[in-house]
């Protein structure tokens, strides 16, 4: 596994995953750290992809007020 990653592979678009969300996800798996993005990055292209997803889908609505990206971790 090692090798591959090394070699530049990486794990191809998983099926139903919309091709402008894997590139996002490619951009993180960049072998120099500094070529990858940070959160704020990924938090705004994502943003922007959500948006454009609620507008060709206006049947999509989302409450401003939630917490959509909430991430609790549970103590193990």
């Amino acid at each position: 596994m090692l090798q591959f990653l090394e070699s530049g592979g990486r794990m191809g678009r998983p099926d139903n995953c919309p091709e402008n969300f894997y590139e996002v996800m490619y951009e993180c798996w960049m072998s120099e750290p500094e070529e990858r993005p940070d959160f704020l990055t990924i938090r705004q292209k994502l943003a922007a992809q959500l948006e454009e997803i609620t507008e060709e889908y206006s049947y999509l609505t989302l409450d401003a007020q939630k917490d959509y990206y909430g991430v609790q971790y549970e103590d193990q």
